[in-house]
């Protein structure tokens, strides 16, 4: 459950055909909702609590539409923000817990929401008592470093109106990684902390499970809420992923690292995948080169990201939508399998080049064990 802020309204018609008459967008797609202000909890809100529903298509929502009280009519609060991925609400009078619905300006309607949202009565807003966690999230439970961040999103409670906090992120054994101290947090306010998977000297950390572990600003542990606060805030870090997504096999002893080849050794692994098979980075970099190779085929050499180690991928079926120079995320789409260049059969060639890189004064090491290991989690 992800956090996102809101934005201005924009226009929610879309052109028609030559005779220039207007058509309605796509209906939009609903898929979770957030309380901002006023919250009980992340999904727990009160009668004028703000919250926010999420999804595709969002920015002609005009209205969001809650289960009434009375059990006949759909109660519908007009929207207030909105932007193409969001959309903001107040919760209005005469409502109860249950699924929402967004609604837009051409009388389309959304999915209902996959979850039900609870409306609580005002007295569960806690303003006395001492510095409590109300509820917690992490999402999401897995990242990749150089992709996307963790985000603990999270609502504190207390008899004080702001509150000085410490966020640490720790490991398995309990070492602190890294440490964040958001100041003046409001209570019962939905808040965000990001964390992009490195140390407190800014590099990557091992790959293997973290939690966030919320505390007052001494690190005095802090209570927590008896049914809603997680119990574990935690995150799998994983500094690769496994660059082939689908099927696959590592072929026969002729596919490996070191294998007999005319006048040279094999410099790479084999990895056997249907022509047309998606291709990601197995880690993020920079592209140090993409082009045409008479063996190679269409293959592209991606710069690590804070290793020094380089990575090629070869026998692309076509260029690869990257340039040399572009950035590139763990993760992120690169081509696709193929057999150019000099290759007899379907599949990528993955090479792996030790510190400083690819024909830069490091050598190509075989890559089977790191493979395995990647493929066991990706």
């Amino acid at each position: 459950m992800l956090l996102v802020s809101g934005g201005g309204v924009a226009d929610a018609s879309s052109g028609g055909g030559a005779s220039g008459s207007v058509g309605a967008p796509a209906a939009p797609k609903l898929r979770e909702a957030i309380c901002l202000t006023s919250c009980v909890g992340l999904d727990k809100a009160v009668v004028g609590s703000t919250i926010q529903v999420s999804g595709k298509g969002m920015a002609g929502v005009n209205g969001v539409s809650f289960r009434s009280r009375s059990g006949h009519k759909r109660v519908i609060a007009a929207v207030t923000t909105a932007t193409e991925t969001s959309a903001q609400v107040v919760v209005p009078p005469g409502v109860r817990s249950g699924k929402l619905r967004a609604k837009d300006a051409y009388g389309q309607r959304s999915n209902v929401s996959s979850k039900p949202f609870a409306i609580r009565p005002h007295k569960s807003l806690r303003s006395s008592g001492p510095l409590r966690l109300s509820d917690a999230q992490v999402s999401p439970n897995k990242v990749l470093f150089g992709s996307r961040n963790a985000v603990l999103n999270y609502v504190v409670s207390s008899g004080t109106p702001a509150n000085d906090l410490r966020v640490d992120i720790v490991s398995t054994s309990g070492q602190v990684m890294q440490s964040i101290f958001p100041t003046a947090v409001p209570s019962n306010t939905t808040q965000t902390v990001p964390w992009n998977g490195t140390g407190f000297d800014g590099k990557p950390v091992p790959d293997g499970w973290y939690a966030f572990r919320v505390s007052s600003a001494d690190g005095s542990q802090m209570l927590r809420a008896r049914t809603s606060a997680a119990a574990e805030l935690g995150v799998a870090v994983f500094s690769y992923i496994f660059p082939v997504r689908g099927p696959h096999d590592f072929g026969s002893a002729g596919a490996r690292f070191g294998a007999g080849r005319a006048g040279h050794t094999h410099q790479g692994q084999d990895i056997m995948a249907a022509c047309g098979t998606k291709l990601v980075a197995a880690r993020g970099g920079t592209v140090q080169y993409a082009g045409y190779q008479g063996a190679a085929g269409n293959y592209l050499v991606i710069d690590q990201k804070g290793s020094g180690e380089d990575n090629a991928y070869m026998h692309l079926v076509e260029p690869s939508p990257l340039h040399t120079g572009d950035k590139v995320a763990t993760g992120q789409y690169i081509g696709n399998v193929g057999q150019t260049g000099d290759a007899t059969a379907c599949h990528l060639h993955f090479e792996v080049w030790s510190a400083p890189g690819w024909y830069e004064g490091g050598s190509p090491y075989d890559p089977l064990p790191l493979l395995q290991a990647w493929d066991k989690y990706s």
